[in-house]
């Protein structure tokens, strides 16, 4: 597995956040293991909220 950057990684005190796409949440938390943070809890983003949510 290649080690990619976080799409949306977060900073909040000392709790880093990081957002990804991926079917499968062991690819999220190898992905986690090979930058060396730790994947404690994993919850799945039930909807987005942008801009053109209003829109719809």
């Amino acid at each position: 597995m290649t080690c990619e950057r976080p799409i949306a990684p977060e900073v909040a005190g000392d709790t880093i956040y990081g957002v990804h796409e991926t079917e499968d949440i062991e690819t999220l938390r190898e992905h986690a293991r090979c930058g060396g943070l730790p994947a404690d809890l994993v919850v799945e983003v039930a909807q987005v909220i942008d801009p053109l949510t209003g829109r719809s």
